[in-house]
């Protein structure tokens, strides 16, 4: 008796089906305005070369490839030379690791979108950043940083902002090492407003509260709170300010359970009185994010 081939054909049929939706959302998001916020690309190191120096300036140099995924998914590779050190050493002869003082990058991202392109550097140390190499020869290395400034590139337009990013490799290479990055993009800043409070439909329940704005006499500021049973963060300030109609963007620095970060905030007033349709959602630079609609409270973007 013959298979049915039917099933292999409706499968093919679905596969062929979300490809084009994919290039059809793809051809309207390469159309608009490109940023990178809530990229994320994560995968196994594929080589590693690295000096341990307790007492001066260690170095790495790594090289990955993996999966991207956010609002220009695919696949990416990545090559970074970070320096850091000197390590401190407690009275015991524990090694506790030392500050990264550069981190030099280049990454492509191979999406339906196009191809990306890009930088990332360490412009200010120390921030929030961490090197750590064990010895004799180096079968320990990890290094993080959550200040990097990078610069991307897709077709003629080019995104700019912070990058959290960090590798990891314990003597051998795939299962035992990993990269990953996360981006938030800054955008231009423009006058206006927002004020909101209130709770997620996320699966935490996740409660905030926000004001910011950018005013010709004050400048730019924000405070925010966002906290659930997980994460509480803390908005300092604000560096930029955008509001397009009714949708108000900010970033700045952060504290997320006491760490010093950075953060992005898009909120969108979609109605007055609010009736579950504005949205909310928060980026920072330690890899943490949450968005959902405001299922209690209001979000007022002020014209």
């Amino acid at each position: 008796m013959r298979p049915d081939p039917r099933p292999v054909r409706m499968f093919v049929l679905f596969l062929a089906l979300v490809a084009v939706g994919a290039f059809t959302s793809g051809e309207a998001q390469a159309a608009g305005v490109f940023s990178l916020t809530g990229e994320t690309i994560n995968g196994p190191l594929t080589s590693v070369s690295n000096t341990c120096n307790p007492d001066g300036v260690s170095s790495a140099t790594a090289t990955a490839s993996g999966v991207a995924t956010g609002p220009y998914p695919g696949t990416f590779t990545a090559t970074v030379t970070a320096t850091f050190g000197p390590f401190s050493i407690s009275p015991e002869g524990l090694v506790s690791g030392g500050q990264v003082l550069s981190w030099d990058e280049s990454f492509v991202i191979d999406t339906v979108f196009g191809q990306i392109t890009g930088t990332k550097t360490l412009p200010t140390p120390p921030g929030n950043t961490l090197g750590f190499c064990n010895f004799p020869g180096g079968a320990v290395v990890q290094v993080l940083a959550d200040n990097l400034a990078y610069e991307a590139q897709l077709l003629d337009q080019t995104d700019r902002g912070s990058a959290g990013a960090e590798f990891s490799y314990s003597g051998v290479l795939g299962a035992n090492s990993n990269f990953g990055e996360t981006f938030t993009s800054i955008p231009t800043s423009t006058p206006g407003k927002a004020t909101g409070g209130g709770q997620l439909n996320d699966a935490a329940l996740t409660m905030f509260t926000f004001t910011a704005y950018n005013d010709p006499k004050r400048g730019i500021h924000a405070r925010c709170n966002v906290a659930n049973d997980m994460v509480d963060i803390l908005c300092q300030d604000a560096d930029t300010y955008s509001q397009v109609g009714t949708t108000a963007t900010f970033s700045g620095p952060a504290l997320v359970n006491g760490a010093p970060t950075t953060y992005r905030i898009t909120a969108a007033d979609n109605g007055e009185p609010n009736n579950g349709s504005d949205t909310f959602s928060i980026v920072t630079g330690l890899g943490y994010s949450v968005a959902g609609l405001v299922r209690q409270g209001n979000i007022q973007v002020h014209q």
